[in-house]
Order: C-alpha cells, then structure tokens, then sequence
C-alpha cells in the first residue's frame, strides 16, 4: 500500500497540469488492476479524465481526487517517510485517502463505486455537474479526505471566491506618472486589508490568491467612456459647465485590434470534430458553430434565447447589449443544431432556454444577477472553445467574438450587402461594419498576388 502511494505522491499532478492529471488517472488505473483484478472505466467530463472503478449504477459512492495544490518541482525531495509520517505533494489531500479507498473496496460485492476527479483543488468547475448528478442517484457519498485529528469528517466549511477590480488611471510610468492613478498601489492596500478579514476565532480563513495588473488601452477608454457618457449628461442638465467638461478638451484614442475569424475548412474543421455527447464540450461547440451560421449572434443573446423565440423559421428577441429587436431567418446548417436540441411538447418548453446553460428554473428577472450568470457561462463557454481548438489544426485564439466575426467576414464573401450585414450584427453604425469590409478586401487582395 505504501508503494503504490509513493507512485502516486511521485507523479506530481497539479490540476492546471491537464497531461500530468491524464497520467495520474492512468497510474491509478493500473494500481486498480493489480489490487482489485479488474481495471476501472476512464472517463471524460468536459475534457477531464475521471477513474471510475465499479458499479456503473452505484448506491454508495466513495468518492476521492487525485490532483494537487502544488505546481511541480514545490518539493524537494518529493517523497519522505519519517517514523508514522509519509510527506509529500497530496499525501494529504487526497492521494493516501484514494490508495486507503482502492484497498478497501477490495473484495467488497454489491453496487459501490470508487470514483476519483482531477479538477477538485479549482472548485471542481469541469466536474461539479457530473458530481452532483452521481450523487444525488446514490444513497450514501463517502470522502475519504483526511483530517488533522484523525476524526471522521461529518460536513466542512463553506468557501466563497471574490473577484475585487480596481480601476485606475493610465500614464506614462516614466514621463508622466504624477497623471495617473496607480491601482496597483490601491490593490496593495485592499489585500492587506482583506486579509485582515480572517477570523480565526470563528474559523473564517481569507487567501487572498491570483494577482493581476495592468490593461489595455482600449479596456481602459472603454471604462472611460461611462465617464464620459456622465459628464456629457451632467452638462445637459446644467449640473457640469462646459468648460469644466474634461471630454471637451481630452479625447479617447482607441488601439487597433485584429479581428479572428475562421475560414470555411477551419469552421468545418471544427464542426466535424468527435466529441462526448451531451458533453458541455460538444454544447460549446454546437453554440459557437450555430452563431457562425446564424447571423453572429452574440453569446450574451444565444445564451438568453427561449424556445418561444423561435417559431420553426425565424428567431425574434431583444438584443442584450442594446435591447434592439431582432428578427433573423435561421439557415439550414444553424436549424440542425437547434433541431438536436429542440423537445416535443412547445408549451411546456416555451420558457425554457434553447441552450442548457442558464437554468429555466432561476429568476433571472433582476438584471444583476442575469448579467452575472451570463458573464460565468460565457467564461466557460471560452474556456472550451480554446480546447476545441487545440483539438484541430487551428492556429487562432478562439473566443465567443470569433464567430460573430466568422459568420460577417463570410456573410460580405458570399454577397450579402454591408447594410443588411450591420442590421443582422446589431452594429450601431456601418463605421463598425466596415471593418469586416477591409478584411474581406484584404483577402482579395491576398488572392490576386496569386497571379503575380
């Protein structure tokens, strides 16, 4: 026993480390084999690899993770064993937990399955649904995570991760820096003043963890602009003089940034990958490749659409970022998807969402918190477009805004007029749809060398 969680402590396994996890599954798999004579059922949930060891239908489930905290190479040496202690990265939490739960499903008959994840120490954000769905089937979830006191764990504290933005003024760090407001300095400050939070007494623990500063131009001026929008509306109602206006005398200068957009054998590439069915992966990818076809919808909108939206041709709704009405005709490759994903009976299914990433269930009423569930949808939805794409020969940042930029480099190729392409985008002038017109006439361009 002791040997086999020595392998497993020596093939370190963080979870950002995909492969590493992949390898530990693996390890694990053939210590399964050897201790319980059959090999375990390896799984994918979202492009993670699961060990699933048992009862496909399980009434009690033990369940375990075997990734780690600790980036590679954190220890030196990696293993050690002192007296009655073994030390090393996830002896701990949870590789020891795993091996005394694989020993002891050993000779143990009936519906029971051991079930390890690799996404746990980041808040089991691939696996939670696949989690909570096993275990609500089960009659009985075993964790098998050690404790301090050698006491068996009833329950655990409850966590809560924050995301605190500052937001400065740019300068020249150099020239000019007496100009700015430096929010890296604030930060510092808000930190130390979060970590002071913590409340031993109570049990409250605060880690403040992943730092980032800086930004660019164009992120900063986009903030700037709500400003900007405030003092123009402060002058109209007299509040503002005119010459106190700083937007009279400043304006916002804007970097240019390069659009992404597939071609018509890299969007097919995309399509005709082999995916898990039911996956979110296989979900995201339907998601992306329908608003290639489908007008470049944006996520914020496909994310909000309702089978009531839809009437068999079109789909009708308001426009999130700008609450403008659209109305667009859904091509033949975009109505398959929707098809796969359509049910029988309309009434019943009129409120429910086209896409299963909000949930049909929740008041999204209040336009917080409907903001706040789209942003987290649309962060995993990116999230995995960047995997599929690793997945192909694609060698292009994918994001949510590459297929509104596909389907409008595609649309003005294939003839449709900038006019109709602006109305179908939403865009609030053709200045913004013309900047699909320059790519397409670049692309032109680039084929007429051909002849040279």
């Amino acid at each position: 026993m002791l040997a086999d969680l020595e392998a497993l402590v020596k093939l370190e396994s963080p979870t950002e480390d995909l492969q590493s996890c992949r390898d530990v599954i693996a390890l694990a798999n053939q210590i399964a084999t050897r201790v319980l004579g059959t090999p375990a059922d390896i799984r994918e949930v979202n492009g993670r690899p699961v060990f699933w060891w048992g009862s496909a239908t399980p009434d009690v489930v033990v369940l375990a993770h075997l990734d780690t905290v600790w980036p590679k190479g954190s220890f030196e040496p990696v293993w050690q064993v002192e007296g009655n202690a073994a030390r090393g990265p996830g002896v701990f939490d949870m590789k020891a937990g795993f091996i005394q739960a694989l020993y002891a499903m050993k000779g143990i008959t009936g519906s029971a399955a051991l079930i390890a994840t690799t996404d746990e120490e980041t808040g089991s954000a691939t696996t939670k649904e696949f989690i909570k769905e096993i275990s609500a089937k089960a009659k009985a979830v075993l964790v098998l995570e050690a404790t301090l006191n050698g006491k068996v764990k009833t329950g655990r504290k409850g966590t809560a991760m924050y995301q605190v933005k500052i937001h400065g003024k740019a300068s020249h760090a150099g020239l000019e820096p007496e100009k700015g407001v430096n929010a890296t300095v604030e930060i510092a400050h808000a930190v130390l003043a979060i970590a002071a939070m913590e409340n031993p007494e109570h049990g409250t623990t605060v880690v403040p963890t992943t730092l980032h500063a800086g930004n660019t131009t164009n992120t900063v001026h986009s903030n700037m602009k709500i400003f900007r929008k405030l003092f123009y509306d402060a002058e109209r109602e007299d509040l503002v003089e005119m010459q106190n206006n700083p937007f009279r005398k400043h304006s916002l200068s804007w970097e240019k940034v390069e659009k992404t957009y597939l071609t018509e054998s890299e969007l097919a590439e995309i399509e005709s990958l082999t995916l898990t069915p039911g996956s979110k992966m296989e979900q995201h990818r339907d998601l992306f490749v329908f608003a290639c076809y489908a007008g470049g919808i944006r996520i914020s909108d496909l994310l909000k659409l309702q089978w009531k939206d839809f009437d068999g041709i079109n789909i009708r709704f308001f426009t999130q970022k700008t609450k403008d009405h659209v109305s667009i005709k859904i091509p033949k490759k975009a109505l398959l998807i929707l098809k796969k994903y359509q049910t029988t009976d309309k009434e019943e299914v009129g409120n429910q969402f086209v896409f299963p990433f909000l949930r049909s269930d929740k008041d999204y009423s209040d336009e917080e918190v409907l903001l706040k569930a789209i942003g987290s949808a649309t962060a995993y939805a990116n999230k995995n477009l960047k995997k599929l794409a690793q997945k192909t020969s694609i060698k292009k940042t994918l994001t949510f805004h590459s297929s509104r930029h596909t389907w409008a480099t595609r649309a003005l190729q294939k003839g449709i007029s900038v006019t109709h392409v602006s109305k179908l985008m939403g865009h609030g002038s053709l200045k913004t749809t013309m900047g699909y017109v320059k790519i397409v006439n670049k692309d032109l361009d680039e084929a007429m060398d051909l002849f040279n």
